[in-house]
């Protein structure tokens, strides 16, 4: 999976179908045709989790103001329970910005976990900046190198930058500045080759 492919949106189904394939709210370029209509056509679906899934990555991605994140919250809480493993991921995000009022740490850790299980690269690698930045848990190096290798399996793209820092300053590992700067050009490289 690419993860920074942009992905064109033309209709509700094609949403709805990459939704399920995994990519990312943060993905979508949804035609500027169907945006108006998004929330209605979405609200209009049968009840099921991966509509509040879908209403929750809707809600999310306009980032206008706070009611419209609150009910992004509430949809992708709503979706953890039988929805795509992605909702998880979306809410145990909600949990840590601090936009939601407070942030819970450890419940988002829990729902990081659920994806993590799943295999899902995004939520992976999160739980290893939990340990790293100490957030739900003490700093845990050990840990962090854990779900880093893990994501270096599924070639997520963040991993390279964040091991290259780790590398860079000692965090966890020795120090080593000829490592950073390999992790350094392997995100870049993955930037450069998503652009074409």
């Amino acid at each position: 999976m690419d993860y920074l492919k942009k992905i064109n949106v033309n209709s509700v189904d094609e949403f709805l179908k990459y939704l399920l394939e995994g990519y990312q709210w943060d993905q979508f370029i949804i035609n500027e045709d169907i945006f108006d209509n998004l929330e209605h056509d979405l609200s209009s679906l049968e009840d099921s989790p991966l509509k509040d899934y879908a209403l929750g990555c809707f809600y999310y991605s306009l980032d206008e103001d706070d009611i419209r994140f609150l009910k992004a919250i509430d949809y992708f809480c709503t979706a953890t329970i039988e929805g795509p493993i992605g909702a998880n991921y979306c809410y145990a995000s909600c949990l840590l910005d601090s936009r939601f009022g407070y942030t819970n740490p450890s419940l988002a850790l829990h729902y990081y976990e659920i994806a993590a299980k799943e295999k899902y690269p995004p939520a992976i690698y999160q739980l290893g900046l939990c340990y790293l930045n100490e957030r739900g848990v003490d700093v845990d190096y050990k840990k962090v190198m854990q779900y880093f290798d893990e994501c270096i399996q599924y070639d997520y793209y963040l991993v390279y930058y964040t091991l290259g820092r780790c590398y860079y300053f000692g965090f966890g590992v020795h120090q080593d500045l000829k490592k950073a700067f390999s992790y350094f050009m392997e995100y870049e490289k993955r930037l450069k080759l998503s652009k074409n």
